[in-house]
């Protein structure tokens, strides 16, 4: 199965130094959830996996993180041999047809619809944002503009073990929403080339296509980014 080749994204790209220096505050919040997570667990990663012996395809945690009040859930898991890649993050919505909220008592019924994945490596740092063919995961399917709206509206907050991995992802996401649109908008790029001939019902369950856009990060340069920007004003 091909993988698409990676689009980088600069978060300094197109932004002034006022407006990458309102990122800040975000920032730093992701970056204090990522050291409490270490605190506390040793990694962010062991905040899901909590010294379990990974095993291919397992969700982590077990039963996933579901939020029922937003209607988010996502699980860590690993698979896959991808450069540094310890496992990645796949988030998900409970979605209608319609793509609105689902109401809470049918919150397990039928599959959510999947938003992104986050490719970690293995200290729990952000390496990319990658999207998926409904065969992976199922769930209703949305195009690039109202996934994205579906994005917006996840949160989760179910505080305890993942209170400190909840708002490094809550953060990460308000961080790199613009990344998150870009392979959003890419997905749909893909897909529009590969039902030029075929029928999406047809791509859709083609086990050849399962990763459909990638978007490599490099936060370390982000960060060093807003951090100039914020100094730049002082």
């Amino acid at each position: 199965m091909a993988t698409p080749s990676p689009i980088p994204y600069e978060l300094a790209a197109g932004r002034s130094a006022a407006q990458l220096a309102q990122r800040a505050p975000c920032a730093q919040q992701m970056m204090t959830a990522w050291s409490a997570a270490n605190a506390r667990h040793g990694s962010l990663i062991q905040a899901w996996v909590r010294g379990a012996a990974m095993r291919e395809h397992l969700h982590y945690p077990p039963g996933d993180v579901t939020d029922q009040a937003s209607g988010s859930q996502y699980f860590y898991h690993a698979h896959r041999s991808q450069g540094s890649e310890h496992g990645h993050l796949h988030l998900f919505w409970h979605a209608n047809v319609r793509g609105h909220r689902r109401s809470s008592p049918v919150f397990h019924t039928g599959a959510p619809s999947h938003l992104f994945a986050v490719s970690l490596d293995a200290r729990g740092l952000p390496e990319s944002i990658f999207t998926t063919n409904l065969w992976v995961t199922d769930g209703h399917w949305f195009d690039a503009t109202t996934t994205a709206g579906l994005v917006g509206r996840f949160s989760v907050a179910r505080g305890g073990r993942y209170a400190a991995a909840d708002r490094w992802l809550n953060q990460f996401i308000a961080l790199y929403h613009g990344a998150i649109e870009l392979a959003l908008v890419q997905r749909d790029r893909r897909v529009a080339a590969l039902t030029r001939r075929r029928s999406w019902p047809v791509v859709s369950q083609d086990g050849r296509h399962e990763v459909l856009s990638v978007v490599s990060l490099n936060l370390a340069n982000d960060l060093d980014a807003i951090e100039a920007a914020v100094n730049s004003k002082n």
